[in-house]
């Protein structure tokens, strides 16, 4: 894991500008989450390596691991963070939940889904959950993980979601290639995207709701405007898709990831590997 400081919305003068480097995990990385409250730590999990099946938690100023938690047999695929900042909550590759304190690093409770399950948040409020399952969004109810209601608005797999600050509006995007955007208050569909030729794999919310940025499977990604429906701005990517797309949390920047080749392969050689690639940029918002 890598962690850089971006200048100028964080403040941060260009001297003052640095990398820190995050060892431990022996598999890639699958997701990574800040931590609520707390600017210098975050959390993060593999998925490729079953031999590293453990739940790290960083502290960045140090460098250092500051927990890790062993709580699942197989590599864990997604986790969020309780709104408090004190529970995680991870899911595995056999789509079972475990629900963690972190302050005892235990376990509280664990839970099986019968279907597939591709992305978790904490909410709308800290007795739900939000799951991306296959054909909508579940919000569960975290004391007997009954399911609430759902959002079924794709007629194939629901890949991802995003949620406004506030839990009233939520964004999801499909296999269908379609985004669904959704009245968490009287729980409608009131706008969909079908414009998009490719799956939707990745999406993300800005900081005040206004903007949407997602990635789709054909190497698009495109930033819409959540108001007035419009789009503002596309850019090919390098790659077939970006599985992270991410606005800053507090200002309308934009990153992004993809893979350019490796410069320092030898030239000529058709199977030079990638090179993974973060982009940051300020999309143009006309609204």
């Amino acid at each position: 894991i890598r962690i850089w400081a971006v200048e100028p919305h964080c403040q941060v003068a260009r001297s003052e500008r640095s990398e820190v480097e995050l060892k431990g995990h022996t598999g890639s990385v699958s997701h990574l989450s800040w931590r609520p409250g707390h600017d210098h730590q975050l959390a993060s999990v593999t998925a490729g390596e079953k031999t590293d099946k453990a739940i790290r938690v960083w502290d960045v100023k140090s460098g250092k691991c500051v927990s890790t938690i062993n709580s699942t047999t197989v590599p864990n695929l997604y986790l969020t963070w309780s709104p408090d900042g004190n529970s995680l909550a991870v899911i595995d590759q056999d789509n079972v939940l475990s629900l963690i304190d972190l302050r005892k690093a235990k376990t509280l409770k664990t839970h099986k889904f019968t279907q597939d399950i591709f992305e978790i948040h904490w909410g709308p409020t800290s007795n739900h959950m939000l799951a991306a399952c296959e054909k909508g969004v579940d919000v569960i109810n975290l004391s007997d993980m009954e399911v609430l209601w759902s959002l079924k608005g794709h007629s194939a797999i629901t890949y991802c979601f995003a949620v406004t600050k506030n839990c009233r509006q939520l964004v999801s995007g499909g296999g269908d290639a379609v985004i669904a955007l959704w009245d968490l208050d009287e729980q409608v569909c009131t706008h969909t995207w079908a414009h998009m030729d490719h799956a939707v794999r990745s999406l993300s919310l800005s900081h005040d709701g206004q903007m949407l940025a997602y990635a789709t499977e054909g190497g698009e990604l495109e930033v819409l405007s959540v108001p007035t429906k419009e789009r503002l701005q596309d850019i090919r990517l390098r790659t077939p898709f970006s599985d992270s797309v991410a606005w800053s949390p507090t200002h309308p920047v934009l990153a992004y990831c993809d893979e350019v080749p490796d410069p320092s392969a030898p030239r000529g050689d058709h199977r030079t590997p990638a090179v993974g690639v973060v982009t940051i940029l300020a999309p143009n918002n006309k609204m």
